[in-house]
């Protein structure tokens, strides 16, 4: 990029609306009109999974967007940043200077997020937390005398030592043995601290409660529930084994952290024995999960596989079922109101609608690639079959449920509401 080039600034009317950088960025590889825009635009929520067609029918058809882009094209053409060709628009050179810059900034955007989706990274994060987090429970528990609170923290700083033994499983493709190592750190973890609860059951303190006490449970509690949904996230995304026993981990710190706080404020009621009780379900939860893993660990070095089903985040299957369900209300929509009917044609269509590779817009944010296969398209026909809402072998049709369900999506915009379908 030349530096001592110029751009023309956005005035500050123009940034109150949303279309204008995104005009700028389609227009970056080449001039469009007005149809391709329009694609572009559709695509960008597709890709995540919503189909604008199905939410906000109406305002396509009466033309809202297109009446958007061509305000926003006027605004770029007034900044000096756009100029029309024809039916198309095409970047001046301001408009591509200030693209560039555009670029510059999306690029350390798109740097940081797979930065950040990196299982090293994460292993990196979780180093970090751990540390911190054990240099505040730890002397929270020995000033109040609370044994889960010690437990706890003595668990966290060990997650430290585990979080070391998975960046070095990662950097030198040694991830089983890190793993197993870390199941066993659980083990002994847990048979500690279920020795120093007993023995605590038979000799009781009073714990010291104050303020500090109560902010080290709430910040582990707050810390490990961020920390747990980015392990399991990208654990999952990566297939990562260590990544999910971190996250085992760091979910059993959730829960110790409420227990821990319970206990603390049966200790302010004089009731010391609920702190050691607390002390033995910490010791209870650390071991179960630690004997989980360990069945899955050997089955995985036996078999090779390793069943993620058991480790799932709901969030992420509300999602995957959102997602599922648009594609089935779009494959209907189009069968109906385009007049589809050939199986193959219609596995076609949708091949190309979940094809992003074209798009400047996702280009610039790495999510320009095709999302699916003629067999991920093959299931979800198979699927609208198989849910009755589909008849047919090569010319398929919408049944009377198929109807019903499509006009249900198309007026709700809320899918599955009445209707659970099949998983694929």
């Amino acid at each position: 990029m030349n530096k001592n080039r110029k751009y023309t600034k956005p005035s500050r009317k123009r940034r109150n609306h949303t279309l204008d950088d995104t005009i700028i960025i389609f227009l970056s590889d080449g001039p469009k009109n007005i149809a391709q825009l329009e694609q572009y635009y559709l695509e960008l929520p597709r890709r995540f999974g919503m189909f604008i067609e199905l939410f906000d029918q109406a305002a396509l058809e009466q033309g809202h967007l297109t009446e958007n882009i061509y305000r926003d094209l006027e605004k770029l053409e007034s900044d000096g940043l756009v100029e029309q060709l024809g039916e198309s628009y095409q970047l001046t050179a301001s408009g591509q200077a200030y693209f560039e810059k555009q670029s510059i900034d999306l690029g350390n955007v798109e740097y940081l997020v797979k930065k950040l989706g990196s299982p090293e990274t994460v292993g990196k994060v979780s180093l970090a937390l751990h540390l911190m987090l054990a240099a505040v429970k730890l002397p929270a528990g020995i000033l109040s005398g609370s044994i889960g609170l010690i437990n706890d923290g003595i668990d966290t700083l060990l997650d430290a030592f585990c979080s070391i033994l998975v960046l070095f499983g990662m950097r030198f493709d040694q991830e089983k043995a890190s793993n197993l190592f870390l199941i066993l750190l659980m083990l002994g973890t847990g048979g500690l601290a279920m020795v120093s609860a007993i023995k605590r059951l038979f000799n009781p303190i009073q714990p010291q409660v104050d303020w500090f006490t109560f902010f080290s449970a709430l910040a582990s509690a707050a810390l490990c529930t961020g920390l747990y949904l980015y392990q399991r996230f990208i654990g999952l995304r990566s297939n990562s084994l260590a990544l999910i026993a971190q996250s085992v981990d760091s979910r059993n710190h959730i829960i110790v952290a409420g227990s821990v706080t319970v206990g603390l404020i049966a200790a302010l009621l004089n009731f010391p024995l609920l702190d050691t009780i607390i002390g033995l379900i910490v010791a209870g939860v650390i071991l179960f999960s630690a004997f989980q893993l360990a069945a899955e660990t050997i089955k995985n070095l036996q078999t090779g596989e390793f069943d993620l089903s058991h480790f799932t985040m709901g969030i992420t299957e509300r999602y995957n079922r959102f997602r599922q369900n648009q594609l089935y209300a779009w494959l209907l929509f189009i069968i109906q109101e385009e007049n589809l009917h050939n199986r193959e044609e219609i596995k076609q269509r949708a091949l190309k609608v979940m094809d992003f590779r074209a798009n400047p817009g996702l280009a610039q944010i790495g999510m320009d690639n095709k999302l699916m296969t003629e067999n991920d398209i093959e299931k979800y026909v198979a699927g609208l079959i198989q849910n009755g809402w589909l008849q047919g072998s090569q010319n398929l049709a919408l049944t009377k449920e198929g109807r019903k369900y499509l006009g249900e999506a198309l007026q709700q915009g809320k899918y599955g509401r009445r209707h659970s379908p099949n998983k694929i």
